[in-house]
């Protein structure tokens, strides 16, 4: 932004005191070039800082894009290249290990309830034996106290 000095172009005859008044404006016509020239250069340097940090910007994205190119061209290169037997069968071997801890375990499991079961089904047993011998005792006592009361009617 340029700022206009109105006394750059006076044509006027000198008056009395003009000296002063002439000094006074070339003065504030050189500090109003200053703040322009320091406006300017604030104006270039926020313009190359803005220009500095969108190129650091565009680097950096630049970068991170090259990097994630490359990891995805290794990871190809990588899904590509032809397995090594001896690779396939350790992993085999490791995946038949886990199945077989797998049924171990399961087994074991398997065993425990199996355990459990006998367990429940012996106290079944005796819970059915001792309401045998109640039903069978009640019985007794049932047909002995009948046998009782006949008998003392007859």
């Amino acid at each position: 932004m340029k700022k206009v000095d109105i006394y750059e172009n006076i044509d006027a005859e000198p008056i009395k005191g003009s000296a002063f008044i002439q000094g006074f404006a070339g003065i504030l016509s050189s500090i109003t070039q200053r703040q322009d020239e320091d406006e300017n250069q604030n104006d270039e340097a926020k313009e190359a800082l803005k220009n500095s940090s969108a190129e650091a910007k565009v680097a950096a994205i630049r970068f991170i894009t090259k990097v994630k190119f490359f990891v995805a061209r290794k990871q190809f290169r990588e899904a590509l290249r032809p397995y090594d037997i001896t690779d396939v069968i350790e992993q085999y071997s490791k995946g038949y290990l886990l199945v077989h801890d797998s049924v171990k375990q399961v087994r074991a499991g398997n065993d425990e309830i199996n355990l459990e079961l006998q367990a429940i089904r012996e106290k079944m047993s005796l819970m059915m034996s001792k309401m045998d011998r109640l039903l069978v005792e009640q019985k007794n006592s049932a047909e002995s106290k009948t046998f009782f009361i006949l008998n003392l009617n007859s």
